[in-house]
């Protein structure tokens, strides 16, 4: 007697498909572990055959959604404002910014840089995100 598969349940915005003679399964639409889903996605999927009556096993399929880096860091204020008083020593703390990227692993660690302003007055540390005062 030939066998169908069908998804009973867990196919969160039918982000699977599966062929129905075969029970091969794969993705129908894109799919984003930064969903409220989350990047555990479970499936029960049903083996039916065609007798009567019909009978069926069912079986919890787990797929773990790997990161991608698809958010980019985020600074929690535009701007950020630092002060320092006037003939401060080099190497003085002006600030630390702070960015944080909802990615994971890798793909969540950020690099800062400075690309505008007064680059011969300040340093920053890439890692740290502290910004110093430099001689002048």
């Amino acid at each position: 007697s030939e066998i169908m598969f069908v998804i009973e349940s867990g196919n969160f915005n039918d982000g699977f498909e599966i062929d129905p003679q075969t029970g091969q399964i794969r993705t129908a639409n894109s799919l984003d572990r930064d969903s409220p889903s989350g990047p555990v996605l479970s499936l029960v999927v049903a083996a039916r055959d065609g007798g009567t009556p019909q009978l069926q096993d069912q079986v919890t399929v787990t797929v773990l959604l790997s990161d991608i880096n698809d958010n980019p860091p985020m600074f929690a204020s535009d701007p950020i404002v630092g002060s320092v008083s006037e003939g401060v020593s080099s190497n003085t703390e002006v600030l630390v910014l702070q960015a944080n990227d909802p990615d994971e692993g890798i793909n969540a660690s950020v690099v800062y840089s400075l690309i505008a302003g007064d680059k011969a007055l300040f340093s920053l540390d890439m890692i740290t995100g502290r910004i110093r005062t430099l001689a002048v």
